[in-house]
């Protein structure tokens, strides 16, 4: 793992600014919310323990859904909702109907762009590649485990801490969807964050380089 990290990141340490803002980031992560305990109800004796009137909770407290989020130079794009990890058939229907004619009626109607997913899986299999392959879309390598190097994971840790300090009325999947999309929404509006965590890349890189391939430390910045 460590010497394909490596490997990465000497190859791009020599790209441009230019070349970089023609990557297509994506992410996918669990996004996890508690639920308000304390909120009551009050209701007749006879209908206490009604299927109707109870709420159905997980043991941790918690309610929790799959998001499937992208970014580009331009800003933050499309964010998916699934309930469960997706599949590699649900992301190849993913980028058919959604995140490729984004990109072609968005930010590169050229096609001039590198999509970059996680090396996992789903996203490196026969379909998903065959997908692509059908698309005339280039791929960016993803070296294996290296969240730390995707810019997303500074927009998910600003929005998780966001969202950690919200308390759901109910513990609803759709409810917390609503949450997630709204927080996303909002941050749409700053197109200058996006811009700042692509720029800091190159240092990524390098302090990748420095490690050997290991782990980063801190977040983007």
């Amino acid at each position: 793992m460590k010497s394909a990290r490596l490997s990465f990141a000497r190859v791009h340490l020599a790209w441009t600014a230019t070349q970089w803002q023609k990557v297509v980031f994506t992410n996918e992560s669990t996004i996890c919310c508690k639920w308000d305990s304390n909120k009551r109800s009050w209701r007749g004796l006879h209908i206490w323990n009604d299927p109707v009137y109870i709420r159905q909770l997980k043991a941790s407290g918690c309610t929790c859904i799959n998001v499937l989020a992208v970014v580009t130079y331009d800003g933050l794009g499309p964010l998916i909702r699934s309930d469960e990890s997706i599949t590699p058939e649900q992301y190849v229907d993913i980028l058919n109907r959604t995140l490729i004619p984004y990109f072609l009626d968005g930010p590169f109607p050229d096609r001039g762009f590198f999509l970059q997913h996680d090396f996992s899986p789903t996203y490196t299999s026969d379909e998903v590649l065959e997908c692509i392959e059908a698309n005339r879309v280039h791929e960016l390598k993803w070296p294996p485990k290296s969240e730390d190097l995707n810019p997303i994971l500074s927009i998910w840790s600003s929005m998780k801490q966001r969202i950690c300090r919200h308390r759901l009325d109910e513990p609803c999947p759709d409810k917390l969807w609503e949450v997630v999309k709204k927080h996303w929404d909002l941050m749409t509006k700053h197109k200058n964050i996006v811009a700042k965590l692509y720029s800091s890349i190159p240092n990524r890189l390098r302090d990748a380089v420095a490690r050997e391939g290991g782990a980063l430390v801190h977040g983007f910045t």
